[in-house]
């Protein structure tokens, strides 16, 4: 849902009984959609293909995704999935495809919002205007977002917008407050800003330790002495130590 770079689901069975009992290990609900019974295992099914992803297991997620196909059809959340895995992946003609088709679908705000996201990762790296277009328009339909807001603040701060940036980064910040990667990005806007005072007053709130303060310092340095936009390794945007999956969405 991670990452090397500091600017940016669970055993499987056909039978909605054996994926109950496997899911609950991992806390799952075994009670949604209990009066249908394939709509329950569907769920469970790309429930549990989230928390492979979200577990860095691109290629278990890209098999699964494909049985679950091959036994109950296609569907937009699978192409959705898919398009994660192959990101992560790095076969970003294939997930750039496959993000475009579940946009063609007019899915709901919420899958719409991550396919916008989806893309607007895939964009950061090379082209970051479109980037930019991209994760605004995610924004748009998920602006409670943390992840979001993060990844959209992101792509501001490193193209030197930093007002608009700081406010996207803020509002990721208070709506997810355990989110490291938000509050570290933010720490690096202030100081890349030159709000010494601002960034002074969240790492004391933050209570964060002189080596990691080091480490945002040097950060924020290396982007004011960068060309606008450079820098991003593509997977996923977010500052984090140690770097983490947003909490129930694919990274």
């Amino acid at each position: 849902m991670r990452q090397t770079l500091w600017y940016s689901r669970l055993a499987f069975a056909p039978l909605v009984a054996a994926a109950l009992v496997g899911c609950a290990a991992l806390g799952l609900p075994g009670g949604r959609d209990a009066a249908d019974p394939q709509a329950s295992a569907k769920t469970l099914y790309t429930d549990a293909v989230r928390t492979l992803i979200a577990q860095g297991q691109y290629y278990a997620a890209v098999a699964h995704i494909q049985e679950d196909r091959r036994a109950h059809g296609d569907s937009i959340e699978l192409r959705l999935l898919e398009a994660h895995a192959r990101r992560n992946l790095g076969q970003a003609s294939t997930a750039t495809a496959l993000y475009q088709s579940v946009l063609r679908s007019q899915p709901g705000d919420a899958i719409a919002a991550e396919a916008h996201q989806g893309l607007g990762r895939l964009a950061a790296a090379r082209d970051p205007a479109t980037a930019i277009r991209e994760l605004r328009e995610a924004v748009r339909l998920a602006p409670a977002d943390a992840d979001i807001r993060n990844d959209y603040g992101y792509v501001l701060l490193q193209a030197r917008r930093f007002a608009d940036a700081r406010t996207e980064l803020a509002t990721a910040s208070e709506l997810a407050p355990g989110d490291l990667r938000a509050r570290n990005n933010l720490i690096i806007l202030l100081l890349a800003s030159g709000d010494e005072t601002a960034a002074q007053q969240l790492v004391q709130r933050s209570a964060i330790e002189p080596p990691l303060l080091a480490q945002l310092r040097t950060q924020a340095q290396a982007l004011k002495a960068a060309a606008p936009a450079s820098g991003y390794n593509g997977n996923p945007i977010g500052n984090t130590a140690p770097s983490r999956p947003a909490p129930g969405k694919s990274a």
